[in-house]
């Protein structure tokens, strides 16, 4: 079978891939009415929505970045969440010869308040990124049920038209918990171990149906470039919802109401049944995936990667520190797994990729 016209022919290491500092970002202006609504001179808690361009700021034409965004956090450190400014950096990138690659996913690529898992590897130059993530997404909105459905061909479009060498992929998480997870564990039962609580048929839905899409997702987008997509680390379940401005509490907890609904109370319980659910999807849909899809998808497995508590900001969100981690993580095992890809590829589209 000949290969593909672009499919992906120029897979080489990430380390040989050029890296070239970009211009400074591009950023969108902010208006009167949208001002009016920052949170003036009241602290915030790492806040990235007052980074914006000011018109009454400019000094020869060079906007300014909004001072209560840089006294937290300085300027550069907040994350990439408008639109503008990824296609800017990406055209750029692209501009410059760096190879592109789509990223699709949720939170963890698209975390709005500090430099998140794709931001941080936007930061290394090594790709253009041609961003399509956004927060609180589920595998259900971003692929659907069917190889028909709306998001899965509206992605296909993208990759037929920017012809990337890679999709990394996030997501998975959001379908597992918030209201999702009502029915899918058990009450609580001294009797139990850790993997009890999951032994329900709401929860083994939950995965098939996820695993459903995926093969969607491969089987649409494998042929045309290869899939590395990660089942993030094992989290905390807490009361910590996410932090937004003092006194405005923001979306979550997601998993810890239903568990302290259910009479699971104890924290040690909660993260030993939260690491099942995190073992479960990746040994259950990731893995297998990577085996019978190899060369057109890749586990990026990043498990044990952070080492406790204090590396997560909230229940389900890693802090900005242990972001950058994880997308070392990542690239390290991009780079480890590409070799088998390219092999496995090869073997699959009858030709050299």
């Amino acid at each position: 079978m000949a290969s593909l016209p672009y499919a992906c022919s120029v897979l080489g290491s990430t380390d040989d891939l050029k890296r070239i500092p970009l211009p400074d970002r591009a950023l969108p202006y902010i208006g009167d009415e949208e001002k009016a609504r920052l949170p003036g001179d009241r602290p915030l808690d790492e806040c990235s929505h007052v980074l914006y361009h000011d018109r009454a700021r400019e000094t020869n034409n060079q906007p300014r970045i909004d001072p209560r965004a840089t006294r937290l956090c300085g300027e550069g450190k907040l994350a990439r969440y408008q639109a503008s400014e990824r296609e800017a950096r990406y055209r750029k990138a692209r501009e410059y010869g760096l190879s592109p690659v789509i990223t699709e996913g949720d939170s963890w690529f698209s975390y709005e308040l500090y430099l998140n898992l794709i931001d941080r590897i936007d930061d290394t130059h090594r790709f253009a990124l041609k961003r399509l993530e956004s927060s609180g997404d589920t595998v259900a909105n971003m692929v659907g049920a069917s190889k028909g459905a709306a998001p899965i061909r509206a992605l296909k479009k993208v990759v037929q038209a920017e012809r990337p060498v890679f999709l990394f992929f996030s997501g998975g998480g959001n379908d597992i918990v918030g209201s999702e997870l009502r029915g899918a564990l058990l009450a609580y039962d001294p009797n139990l171990e850790p993997e009890d609580y999951l032994a329900t048929a709401q929860w083994r839905s939950m995965l098939a149906t996820i695993l459903t899409s995926y093969e969607i997702l491969i089987d649409e987008i494998g042929p045309l470039c290869p899939i590395f997509a990660h089942g993030y680390d094992y989290f905390y379940p807490s009361n910590r919802p996410v932090k937004i401005f003092p006194g405005v509490p923001g979306p979550g907890p997601w998993v810890f109401p239903e568990m302290v609904r259910l009479g699971i109370n104890d924290p040690k319980l909660q993260h030993a049944i939260a690491r099942v659910m995190i073992d479960q999807f990746n040994d259950s849909v990731l893995t297998p995936l990577a085996v019978t899809k190899a060369g057109f998808f890749a586990h990026v497995d990043l498990r044990n990667t952070l080492a406790g508590l204090d590396d997560w900001q909230n229940e389900i969100h890693p802090t900005r520190q242990s972001f950058q981690a994880l997308a070392e993580r990542f690239l390290a095992t991009v780079s480890q797994l590409l070799p088998g890809v390219r092999k496995a590829r090869a073997e699959r589209l009858g030709g050299t990729v």
